[in-house]
């Protein structure tokens, strides 16, 4: 999840606040199916295995159907910490990109994430802030269950003002890779663009599955750094997506991010 604009940081999660880990990606305006990716990024006991079914687009002010799933925007009555008493964080990541004398180099670090109580408290005032200030925060339901979220913030960064923040996207370890963190991303692009952003930023985590799967979607290096995220999270790499895009290419169905 990436560091929330409203003022909170992944540091205060233990160090890591965040994976952003969306399972597959794709911009608001594609056709492409939801896949069956795996989710090396983000081992967990047990693992479920996507069954590869399509999802359904709709309009981008109604809910998305994914199976017997929806994704629908969340209010602040919604965000509290019984929403997420049944979402599972864990992660675990083995390597992280490392940015050293201008190069980005691939370094073995591993760390595990498993957020507990504090943290959810801390999360719900995270996406209630983001809220409460004029973002969104869409949420996957399985039924009443939150399996997934993605929040967008309302302040436009950039020497043109073209940036708005996707400050977090997460789905609970037992429902990656069936293309909800797709649909989220869609959600968030679609809601971005409709709010005049011609980019998204992104703070990103900088273990290997997730720069590969954001370069791989089209998300390349910001060409204007935000010093306060890099500041705030100096390890991350700043990229941006261009919310013009089409289509952005499928991800690799092979153990990449997923």
């Amino acid at each position: 999840m990436q560091r929330y604009a409203n003022g909170y940081n992944r540091r205060q999660f233990h160090g890591v606040l965040r994976s952003q880990t969306p399972e597959e990606v794709c911009c608001g305006t594609c056709n492409l199916p939801a896949k069956n990716y795996s989710n090396t990024q983000a081992d967990c006991t047990p693992q479920k295995k996507g069954s590869g079914e399509q999802a359904h687009h709709t309009k981008e002010n109604a809910d998305i159907m994914i199976d017997p799933m929806c994704i629908r925007e969340l209010n602040l009555t919604d965000l509290n910490h019984a929403l997420f008493r049944n979402f599972n964080r864990f992660q675990q990541v083995k390597k992280c990109w490392r940015q050293e004398n201008g190069e980005w180099i691939l370094k073995e670090i591993a760390f595990t994430e498993n957020w507990d109580a504090a943290n959810y408290r801390f999360l719900v005032k995270c996406l209630q802030a983001t809220v409460t200030s004029g973002g969104t925060v869409f949420g996957a339901l399985d039924q009443e269950k939150l399996i997934g979220f993605a929040s967008l913030e309302n302040c436009f960064t950039g020497s043109q003002k073209q940036y708005l923040q996707l400050s977090g996207i997460h789905v609970s370890c037992e429902y990656r890779g069936r293309g909800i963190g797709k649909k989220l991303f869609c959600r968030i692009c679609e809601r971005a663009a409709r709010a005049g952003a011609v980019k998204l930023y992104i703070s990103a985590h900088c273990a290997q599955e997730t720069q590969a799967f954001y370069q791989a979607l089209g998300c390349v290096d910001a060409t204007e750094i935000s010093a306060d995220l890099a500041a705030r999270e100096p390890c991350d790499r700043q990229l941006e997506y261009d919310l013009s895009r089409q289509i952005i290419p499928e991800p690799p169905a092979k153990n990449h991010m997923g």
